[in-house]
């Protein structure tokens, strides 16, 4: 529906409804003035007729009733007229004979007549104030009903006429009043289609003169934002084609192989160094699947599904951030993948086989660098270990000797008693009692029993070093167990106490019940071994003469053990303890330190048990060493994690 008839119709709707509403009142006000006239008239009608037959009524001259009946029923309005006495009775009567049958009854109203279309009234007859009877009289409303329908009639006549009139206006007006709204939606449907600058001619001085002037204005700026736009367009377009072809070059002279991935598994890009890799030049690069198929035969140990589980990598590169794939031609290659923000993925696959190979030589140098280590530990301890056996070897060889010599006393009493040749108990007891005192049978009798027990007291303290250093000494193993890590805790310090109490006091805090913790075993022994050999180091250098002190305290988290090591040595200068865990840095003399004993206990426990390892100092207070270990073991301690860190 165009603006120009939503104007006409507009206005024909209010023409109508405000013709409408004036109709519609002037009616009523027609209709309600010529009721009120018309009950005026007939109630005036009746008064005066009853005031005309009042005499006639008292003197009952009928024959002047009947003509004052008959003149007044000339009137053509008038239907019926009766007059009566005071008894009732009909005195004279006249006009149509079916309403003079039906029993009179008044009207007040005229909505009272609408049975019959007859108005009702009466009058009484009144002489002298005394009444003598009531003229009744019935008028027609057939005239009222005549007039209004013809005024109901006359008015819609002149309603539809001034509809008409004011549609026709309103062509005339709506199509003078929209020429100048159809020229600017003209010259916006142009606008649209891509003509910008199009003007449109103004006429007038009006509101829509002043909108049109703002539109020949907008298209004007539209056309010259128009011209910006596309010479922007242009730079652009220039631009992303050089950073295409500069970044097509970067890739393709990059050594490390890289696939983009669009979010509809669409192969974006697949670079010069990724094409090498799996032999693509010859393969449709559009297709993700034919690609990752062709990768299989340059890899070793997968199973059938292999095609299926990379493309479940792909396509989830949250949950598998990076891998490692190892290729038939000796090659190693670490797989690193990223989400786009606009969906797809970004995939860097690095050839790692030299770094892969200097980790392996890496590993075997930590490892020679370890055993180094604990032969040194051992070594030393080997001095403190044979002292702590020396002592009970000795009392063990004074008692044997005792315990030989008291069964040499015991042995000669026996053959003397075998020697003699006694026939009675008497002689025996005398001969015995004889020899007891000779033997000093009393004195073997007390000490042989706290022999024997020293001497099995002193195998057993030999037995427990032993086992205690076979445990320390056990070889170094690549492979995470189960361990009591409070017994394993222990061994260590029984193993250096020999070395250690003369300089320090150690005390061991560890809850009753502790979890089985997977480690490397003799990888842990040796870094607690490190750190109170360079505790009690610390107490030797101390400036003070207070007894030195080592507390060893053992606690859990719900996913952790920790483990510290508070010594009360001299500490360690602020300068030095950003460099403590450096390779070949110490502090110690020639001879005494190599500087590879805490870098060591560095790559023990966060490298090759995914802990921590921390520290807090202070001059002449002492040092704490923090280690933390997780009790579940970390399945991601991988060889592509350790890449990273390496990289």
């Amino acid at each position: 529906m165009s603006f120009r008839l939503k104007t006409i119709l507009g206005i024909a709707l209010i023409e109508a409804l405000l013709l409408t509403i004036l109709i519609v009142s002037g009616l009523h006000y027609l209709r309600s003035s010529n009721e009120q006239q018309l009950l005026q008239r007939a109630n005036t009608t009746a008064k005066l007729v009853a005031t005309m037959t009042g005499d006639s009524v008292v003197a009952v001259d009928l024959a002047t009733l009947d003509v004052l009946v008959e003149q007044t029923l000339r009137n053509p309005d008038i239907v019926y007229l009766r007059i009566r006495n005071n008894k009732g009775a009909s005195l004279s009567e006249g006009g149509e004979p079916q309403s003079l049958a039906e029993d009179f009854q008044s009207d007040l109203t005229i909505e009272d007549t609408k049975n019959d279309n007859r108005l009702d009234v009466s009058a009484p007859i009144v002489v002298a104030k005394k009444p003598f009877g009531q003229v009744e009289i019935g008028i027609s409303t057939a005239r009222l009903e005549a007039t209004l329908s013809n005024a109901l009639k006359w008015m819609a006549g002149i309603a539809i006429s001034e509809m008409v009139l004011v549609a026709l206006l309103g062509i005339v007006l709506g199509t003078y009043l929209t020429h100048q709204l159809q020229k600017i939606q003209y010259g916006a449907k142009k606008v649209a289609s891509g003509d910008f600058g199009h003007q449109i001619p103004i006429k007038g001085k009006d509101e829509l003169a002043d909108t049109a002037l703002s539109f020949n204005r907008m298209s004007q700026s539209l056309k010259e934002y128009a011209r910006i736009a596309e010479d922007a367009r242009r730079r652009a377009e220039a631009g992303r084609e050089l950073a295409e072809s500069t970044l097509h070059d970067a890739l393709n002279s990059m050594r490390d192989g890289v696939l983009i991935v669009s979010g509809d598994n669409k192969v974006a890009l697949a670079n010069s160094a990724y094409r090498q890799m799996y032999s693509l030049e010859e393969i449709d690069l559009d297709n993700l699947e034919t690609i990752v198929s062709s990768q299989m035969k340059y890899h070793t140990g997968y199973a059938e599904h292999f095609v299926q589980e990379r493309l479940a990598k792909l396509q989830d590169p949250s949950s598998h951030p990076r891998w490692e794939s190892h290729l038939n031609n000796d090659r190693h290659l670490l797989v690193a993948q990223h989400p786009m923000s606009r969906g797809g993925v970004v995939v860097v696959e690095t050839d790692v086989t030299e770094l892969y190979e200097a980790l392996e030589e890496n590993k075997k140098l930590q490892l020679e660098l370890m055993q180094k280590h604990k032969t040194e530990a051992l070594g030393t301890l080997a001095g403190g270990i044979a002292h702590e056996i020396n002592t009970p070897i000795q009392f063990i060889s004074s008692n044997v000797t005792f315990l030989a010599e008291s069964l040499s006393d015991i042995f000669d009493m026996i053959e003397g008693v075998e020697a003699q040749d006694m026939t009675s108990i008497e002689e025996f007891q005398k001969y015995f009692k004889q020899q007891q005192d000779y033997s000093d049978w009393k004195f073997i009798k007390e000490e042989v029993p706290g022999a024997l027990a020293e001497m099995s007291k002193g195998s057993q303290h030999i037995q427990k070093l032993i086992s205690d250093f076979k445990q320390f000494a056990a070889p170094i193993s690549e492979n995470n167990e189960l361990v009591d890590l409070v017994k394993a805790i222990e061994t260590t310090l029984d193993i250096g106490k020999s070395k250690w109490k003369e300089h320090a006091e150690i005390k061991l805090n560890a809850p009753d019940i502790m979890p089985l913790i997977p480690c490397k075993i003799s990888q842990i022994n040796q870094v607690i071994h490190s750190l109170i050999s360079n505790a009690v180091h610390a107490i030797e250098d101390g400036s003070d003469d207070r007894p030195g002190e080592i507390t060893v305290r053992i606690d859990t988290t719900k996913t952790d053990v920790l483990i510290e090591i508070h010594d009360n040595g001299c500490g360690i200068a602020v300068e030095h303890q950003s460099h403590i865990f450096d390779t070949l840095f110490t502090t110690k003399d020639p001879g005494r330190g190599t500087g590879n004993g805490l870098a060591l206990c560095k790559t023990i426990i966060e490298r090759n048990h995914n802990g921590k390892l921390t520290f807090e100092s202070f001059i002449n207070k002492g040092t704490k060493f923090k280690i933390s270990l997780p009790i579940a073991s970390d399945a991601s301690n991988s060889d592509a994690n350790t890449f990273a860190k390496a990289s």
